[in-house]
């Protein structure tokens, strides 16, 4: 790792509205940046959201717009990490070009700057976007593909499961907090044995509620190694539940927006993931209680999905500062 004080600044907003998913995907960023000696700072509209989920490890900066002057008058990072909500009005051209080297993560692509250096797409890129060619993708969305033609790089395969033991919980956020809540208290109710691992970047749920083996694994990134040894996931959608897959594992999903909804519906129409939404204690039993199912198994394209995206995004971001 190479050691620099070179500044990385995350422009990136929380609330209750949109959640936390935006800046807990930075997070994971961050802390790779910390590993490569670099310092982090994050540029909001809503600092205190960002600090819930930051604590006091990071410099957060609050701004009132997001001009180019607001932005530049109080800090110049030499690689800014732009991570922009359905709106994109946080996409300013002339911030871009005011800045060296420029990291945009976008849920919904309309089209690639050729001012910056890399394009992170969590989900789908419809195959009509061009991007420059100086620019890198990446990110669990490295599917150049429209969503009618997933079905190009999804397979299946009949696979007779053994008894679900281990179950692990994707839900972190606060937006997701009652989500989180009732999948837990359904497998309460219906007399669950068995580990379940609770990924909580945000919150913690205390011992000793629940009949079930209960680990809270805290962090900010994807839990790579829970998810290997899991028997089922649940989860929301976009990143978490592609690596899921990725991993030839079972998935519930439980959308959390409109985008999320539609992959859902294209993933389970197909037989790939059960959808978690409506009454949730009936959607568990029928994946609990499944004996015979259809692996879900997404194919891992160029090794996007993998649980090391925000791994290699952030190692790409330390060869921007070193140029």
């Amino acid at each position: 790792m190479r050691n620099s004080n070179s500044l990385i600044g995350f422009r990136v907003d929380a609330s209750d509205s949109i959640g936390f998913g935006h800046v807990v995907r930075c997070l994971a960023l961050a802390e790779y940046m910390l590993d490569y000696g670099h310092d982090v700072v994050f540029i909001t509209r809503d600092l205190d959201k960002v600090k819930r989920a930051t604590g006091d490890r990071y410099t957060i900066m609050e701004i009132e717009n997001d001009s180019a002057d607001s932005i530049l008058s109080k800090v110049h990072p030499r690689v800014m990490v732009i991570d922009l909500r359905e709106g994109g009005e946080q996409l300013s051209e002339e911030l871009i070009s005011r800045v060296s080297n420029v990291v945009l993560i976008s849920d919904f692509p309309r089209y690639v700057p050729p001012l910056i250096d890399i394009y992170c797409f969590p989900t789908f890129i419809p195959l009509d976007i061009e991007i420059p060619a100086s620019v890198k993708v990446f990110g669990g969305g490295k599917y150049i593909l429209l969503r009618r033609e997933i079905i190009n790089y999804i397979g299946r395969s009949s696979e007779v499961r053994k008894d679900v033991e281990n179950i692990t919980v994707i839900l972190g956020g606060g937006y997701r907090k009652r989500d989180e809540m009732e999948v837990l208290n359904t497998l309460d109710n219906i007399n669950y044995r068995g580990e379940v691992n609770l990924f909580s970047g945000i919150f913690s749920i205390k011992g000793g509620l629940y009949d079930f083996r209960l680990k809270v694994v805290k962090g900010f990134k994807i839990p790579y190694k829970e998810i290997s040894q899991s028997d089922l996931v649940i989860c929301g959608s976009g990143l978490s539940l592609f690596e899921t897959l990725a991993l030839k594992k079972p998935a519930i999903s439980i959308p959390g927006s409109r985008r999320e909804e539609e992959e859902v519906n294209v993933l389970s129409e197909m037989g790939y993931c059960f959808d978690g939404r409506g009454d949730i204690r009936h959607v568990l039993c029928e994946a609990i209680e499944c004996f015979e199912s259809r692996k879900k198994i997404v194919r891992n394209i160029e090794g996007a999905v993998d649980g090391k995206g925000a791994e290699r995004v952030a190692k790409a971001i330390d060869e921007l500062v070193g140029e």
